[in-house]
Formats: C-alpha cells, structure tokens, sequence
C-alpha cells in the first residue's frame, strides 16, 4: 500500500509540472493615456488635431518569454487588431507559469503576406475584410490602416496604410503574468 501512495504522489507531483494552461494575449486600447474611442477628438506630436474613425493592425509571429527566460513560440496565430473592440486572443496552451516579456511583429509574415487571402474563411485573420486589409498579391496586407480626419476643424480627411515586407518589424515588450484557474493573461497597452 505504501508503495502505491508513493506512485500516486509521484504521478500528481509530475503533472503539475506539465500543466497545461491557457495563454490569452489582452491589448488595452488607449490614446494619450485615456480609453481609446473612435471618432474622438485628440492631438499628435506637433500639435495636429485629428481623430480616427478606423485603426486596425496585424500581429504575427507572437512568442513570450517565460519561466526564468524559457521561450515560446506560438505558430500560425494572427490577430487582426481592431482598436475600438477589446482584443483578447487565445494564443495557444503551455505549460508556462510566469510570463517575463512577449515579442510580435507588426503586419503579416512574409511566409504568408503575399497568399491569395480568399483560400481563408472570413472568419479567419487573413480572409477577406470590410473594410479591406489586403492590398493585393504583390503588395500583401496592409499591416496597419488607420483613417480619419484631420486640421482644426477636422475637415480633411487622412489615411495611412503601412504595407509591404519593409514594413513588418518585430517589437518585445516587458509584461508579468502568472496563472489564474489555468489561465495565463498577458496584458499590454497600446497607446496610440
């Protein structure tokens, strides 16, 4: 008997080092510090008043960096970003306990940027949008759209498309998450 409890504690020690947890990726949206919100009036670095009535962004490539510098790469994710909704994606399941930084790239992977974008549901990152997010085969996605108008009485609009292999750049951020029920939730904020 005394060897089964021995077996049992051994076997309850060694999958709760394996566990695995959820790993959810949470951007909160802010602009000059507040709550971000379409259409609302703000400034940028020189002075210019404008607002946005469309930002939307591609992350690729999304790995964290966890457990005293273990990392974690998680494959075939893409989040289309939509700054006016919340952004809560599920990125995959690990067995990550504490989490020190998440790396991503802004845009799409060039492996898949220049893909005929209808062979993915609408559903899917990369499918078919409106308002559209692909350029075209040669050009790719945009990696970025943001859109909007502009001047003291915002009466000119303005659009600006980040596009193109150039363009896709990779950025870590520091962040600590440690699991709650299973969960682990790396949050960032995106001040725009």
């Amino acid at each position: 008997m005394k060897k089964f409890y021995s077996i049992l504690i051994l076997l309850v020690l060694t999958s709760a080092l394996y566990a695995q947890n959820s790993v959810r990726f949470e951007i909160i949206h802010k602009l000059h510090g507040e709550d971000f919100a379409f259409n609302k009036e703000t400034f940028n670095d020189q002075g210019f008043i404008f607002n946005a009535d469309r930002l939307q962004y591609y992350i690729s490539e999304i790995s964290v960096t966890h457990d005293g510098g273990v990392i974690t790469e998680f494959e075939d994710v893409w989040i289309l970003v939509n700054a006016g909704m919340s952004t809560d994606a599920l990125l995959g399941t690990d067995s990550i306990d504490s989490i020190e930084s998440i790396s991503f790239h802004i845009g799409v992977d060039p492996a898949h940027n220049h893909l005929d974008h209808t062979m993915y549901s609408s559903s899917h990152p990369l499918g078919p949008k409106n308002p559209q997010m692909h350029w075209g085969w040669t050009a790719g996605y945009r990696f970025v759209a943001m859109e909007g108008d502009i001047g003291s009485e915002l009466d000119n609009n303005y659009q600006f498309h980040a596009l193109g292999d150039g363009n896709y750049f990779e950025t870590t951020v520091p962040a600590s998450a440690v699991v709650q029920n299973g969960v682990v939730r790396v949050q960032v904020y995106a001040n725009y």
